[in-house]
């Protein structure tokens, strides 16, 4: 189990991470399930970030879980779920229908 430490450390690194960008964006790291960290991202213009068929969301989400690992000193290990504007949680609610 991650600590609310490790979770601080993760919204902080988040925060700096897209706070190089020239995107407004608003973070939410949410409570760790199943090893996994889910951070939420509310921007403006998601599809730049999101890119075809989610493949630049992927990619963030790739380079953003080496930097905390590197960063966060946990004997645990963990996953990050980078969902922005609920893409991936309306994706997955569609091809459930």
């Amino acid at each position: 189990m991650i600590s609310s430490n490790d979770i601080k450390t993760i919204k902080k690194i988040a925060e700096e991470f897209f706070g190089k960008t020239t995107f407004e964006a608003e973070i939410e790291v949410l409570p760790e399930e199943n090893q996994t960290v889910p951070i939420n991202l509310k921007i403006e213009e998601p599809q730049i970030l999101i890119g075809e068929g989610g493949q630049t969301l992927n990619d963030i989400q790739h380079l953003l879980k080496a930097i905390l690992r590197k960063k966060i000193d946990s004997k645990e290990m963990f996953y990050i779920d980078l969902d922005i504007n609920n893409y991936k949680k309306k994706k997955t609610e569609y091809l459930k229908e």
